[in-house]
């Protein structure tokens, strides 16, 4: 394993390794072995994580901007209850709403056709099939845009769209 030092983690998180990979020596083989591997195993995920989210600081700038405002507690809870009963993140769900709004005064963008949520649009499923939401109203809802066959769509997910961010 690579020296904590070395590893993009919180001061909390080094404490903590640090004092789990003293412990090791306490322990006898060949839970010591299974134990270090778990070990090595949390201390790489807590590094990819740390990196993602340095990597994220340098470049979210670039790729992302914050379209947000602050509203009513009322409007804020009809907003998570309609989300929740869509299967949704409050996150997934006002974004989806603002790309509809935009959709009914612009029209379809050209790299996000009507009804593709806007990660299908730019990740589309590597088997070419996956279930969205259409524009509501359009009697489109909860169709396929695959190939047909595929078994996880609204009947058998209760509406929620298995291609989520």
């Amino acid at each position: 394993m690579e020296t904590v030092e070395n590893l993009q983690i919180s001061t909390c998180e080094r404490a903590v390794l640090e004092e789990a990979i003293h412990s090791l020596e306490e322990m006898r083989e060949p839970e010591r072995t299974i134990m270090a591997e778990a070990l090595e195993r949390m201390a790489r995920a807590g590094d990819l994580a740390g990196r993602k989210r340095q990597s994220n600081r340098r470049t979210e700038p670039f790729r992302r901007k914050l379209v947000g405002a602050h509203v009513p507690l009322e409007l804020a809870d009809r907003v998570k209850e309609c989300a929740d009963s869509q299967s949704l993140s409050v996150y997934r769900f006002v974004r989806n709403c603002l790309e509809e709004a935009c959709q009914r005064v612009q029209g379809p963008s050209p790299d996000h056709p009507p009804g593709a949520t806007l990660r299908q649009a730019r990740y589309p499923h590597p088997g070419g099939a996956a279930w969205c939401r259409a524009l509501p109203g359009t009697g489109q809802e909860n169709v396929q845009t695959g190939p047909p066959g595929r078994t996880d769509g609204p009947a058998e997910r209760e509406g929620s769209c298995p291609v989520r961010p």
